[in-house]
């Protein structure tokens, strides 16, 4: 009798569990499983930092392409698919986590859960079935509850950023906070300050920098020159001109007044074409396809 071909598919959605054991944990219980039974593991399928409650995973992930494989014929039937736990595989809302899970049983593929060693395939009755969704209406709810105090947070630091009070000691690198309040770094506040005005007349990034390093002014980091994405940060952060952005769940929440004003609007904007219509290296930027847009919040954004 043929053996199923064994493939396993590993989660974890912070950079928190990244750096912990949460990936190598989990891809050594499939080949822990794999070698109880005397079986080889076909392949190991991993995302980093994707999140499955809002389906990145499946969007832009390994998990995505596994699926795109097992509807392309490419992952055969009789195949065993091992994960940790269902909400490895999605944290969804319970019709779309579902949809998901029948999309891989309807291929004829098992599901074995390693933490449970429970089993689901397309034979499964009612049993299995009630057992399966209760699972998965377990994992979204836990998001669910994780995301609205996240937002719920996020809701109150920009309450008191609105109120004048500081919400995070990271700032961009010409300001600092003394006696609690925001405070411009003067030399640096002077070099942002020409860095703006050159940019302003027209001055490519690369030759910004090349300016900077010739006279070896003090980078803001640990770095020993100073970078054009750097720099490009730098001119694109609206805290330039003293205003905050929050990236919210409805959208950017721009907090004027925030941070000193250290040029002015006018001036930031009029940057801001420059930069559209510029490469890094001072060329122009070729209309259609690949033609690029500034992020006005790179740096200084905050994700809820």
């Amino acid at each position: 009798m043929e053996q199923p071909r064994i493939y396993s598919y590993s989660r974890f959605s912070s950079l928190t569990q990244g750096r912990g054991y949460s990936l190598e944990r989990q891809i050594k219980r499939a080949e822990e499983w794999c070698r109880e039974r005397g079986l080889a593991l076909e392949q190991a399928h991993s995302d980093q930092g994707k999140s499955a409650y809002h389906g990145s995973h499946l969007a832009s992930g390994a998990l995505g392409l596994f699926i795109a494989d097992i509807e392309a014929g490419k992952i055969p039937p009789g195949s065993i698919l091992l994960v940790e736990q269902l909400d490895r595989l999605t944290r969804q809302n319970l019709h779309e986590a579902q949809g998901l899970i029948w999309r891989i049983l309807d291929a004829g593929i098992k599901i074995i859960t390693l933490a449970d060693e429970k089993e689901y395939t397309k034979e499964q009755g009612l049993g299995g079935v009630i057992m399966m969704l209760v699972a998965l209406e377990a994992s979204h709810l836990e998001s669910f509850k994780k995301a609205d105090r996240l937002r719920a947070s996020w809701e109150k630091r920009a309450e008191k950023a609105e109120a004048g009070q500081i919400i995070s000691k990271r700032l961009p690198g010409w300001l600092e906070i003394k006696d609690e309040k925001i405070v411009e770094i003067p030399e640096r506040a002077a070099t942002l300050k020409e860095m703006f005005d050159l940019a302003g007349q027209g001055m490519g990034i690369t030759a910004i920098a090349g300016r900077l390093n010739q006279r070896k002014t003090p980078t803001w980091g640990g770095s020993r020159s100073w970078r054009r994405s750097v720099i490009y940060q730098i001119l694109t952060n609206p805290a330039a001109f003293g205003t905050l952005a929050l990236k919210m769940a409805a959208g950017t929440k721009e907090i004027e007044g925030y941070f000193p004003a250290t040029i002015d609007k006018g001036l930031f904007l009029k940057v801001q074409k420059s930069l559209s219509d510029k490469t890094f290296d001072g060329g122009s930027r070729r209309a259609g396809r690949n033609a690029g847009y500034t992020n006005l919040f790179s740096g200084i954004g905050f994700c809820a």
